[in-house]
């Protein structure tokens, strides 16, 4: 039917393991894309028609029409018991017709524990595919596995791939990727990242609020650039997190204190919140407004007004000196008594 046996039909089906009487007649019979059973049994996971076939049949490495192995399909699927019993009767890296790898495949669906078993028994780990030269370290990444770059990299996988290819990441940015980018940075890998992910990862962080990240990001330049577009974003968590030399950097690199980045408090509000009185200095040395207003997060009050609630006097009389409108205190408390 189609090109395809009973036996085919079945497995496709997903009921390959009913139809262990079928063997006798199909079990070395192609369908139309040149599939055995086996390849499809690989892949559903029938593990009872898997097992038949691998110790029936002398030639377990047949090829499809992709040139994919039994291997490939059970790597991909993630079918553990099916992968161990194959591992030490193939080749552990038969290459498919654009050269990916039973490991490429695992990692690229995710599955841990089946690129574990792959590496634990020889798999190479730097192995690139011809269609964009990348390792399967540049295909966690692109898919955002957080689990396979984590045990990748545990494993020694080279982070320098990402600087030789000429193709960058293929996949938008998700929140799975978050705790990709985290792992890389602090595996040290700066520079490749931002190469290969070909986006601006400082903004993106900032998007989605995972300020952590955005932290991390900040302390490296190559983050903080361009100033145009990533200063203000970069000055907003260098100035929360009190990081004097990033501030005046940028500062002196022409950015604004007083705009805020999308959903941010003033940089001015982050440094007097977190008591950075050196930070605060030089905000307000660049023309900061001492009188400016905080956002939703500080309940809109003035600066002046949660430097008085934080009980820093160091902060408050610079303020002042600075020439924030003192009446804010007592204005802000009477308008807090009127409301309630």
């Amino acid at each position: 039917m189609f090109g395809r046996s009973l036996l085919h039909l079945a497995l496709d089906l997903g009921v390959g393991d009913d139809a262990v009487h079928l063997l006798s007649s199909a079990a070395n019979e192609p369908d139309t894309w040149y599939r055995l059973p086996l390849h499809i049994a690989s892949f559903t996971g029938c593990i009872d028609l898997a097992t038949r076939l691998i110790y029936d049949q002398a030639e377990i490495q047949m090829r499809d029409m992709m040139e994919l192995q039994p291997l490939h399909y059970a790597s991909a699927a993630g079918h553990l018991d099916i992968v161990n019993l194959l591992i030490d009767k193939v080749e552990i890296d038969p290459k498919d017709w654009c050269s990916r790898t039973p490991l490429i495949y695992g990692v690229m669906n995710g599955h841990v524990a089946t690129a574990t078993m792959l590496l634990e028994n020889g798999a190479n780990i730097e192995m690139c595919d011809d269609l964009r030269r990348w390792t399967p370290l540049l295909h966690a990444i692109d898919r955002g596995r957080v689990g396979i770059v984590d045990l990748l990299l545990r494993k020694g996988a080279q982070v320098k791939a990402m600087m030789e290819t000429e193709i960058y990441m293929a996949h938008p940015l998700k929140e799975r990727h978050l705790g990709v980018i985290k792992l890389l940075l602090e595996h040290g890998a700066v520079e490749e990242i931002r190469r290969f992910s070909n986006e601006n990862l400082l903004l993106w962080a900032a998007k989605k609020q995972d300020h952590r990240l955005a932290r991390q990001l900040v302390h490296y330049k190559v983050f903080r650039t361009p100033i145009d577009t990533n200063g203000i974003t970069a000055l907003s968590y260098a100035s929360e997190e009190g990081n004097h030399e990033i501030v005046v950097e940028l500062l002196e690199n022409g950015v604004n204190p007083n705009e805020r980045c999308s959903g941010r408090e003033l940089p001015l509000s982050y440094a007097v919140a977190g008591g950075h009185l050196s930070v605060k200095k030089e905000l307000l040395k660049h023309n900061a407004n001492p009188n400016a207003k905080s956002g939703i997060d500080m309940d809109g009050q003035m600066v002046l007004v949660k430097a008085f609630e934080l009980r820093n006097p160091d902060i408050i009389d610079h303020l002042v000196a600075w020439g924030a409108d003192f009446s804010a205190i007592v204005n802000g408390y009477l308008g807090a008594a009127e409301s309630s």
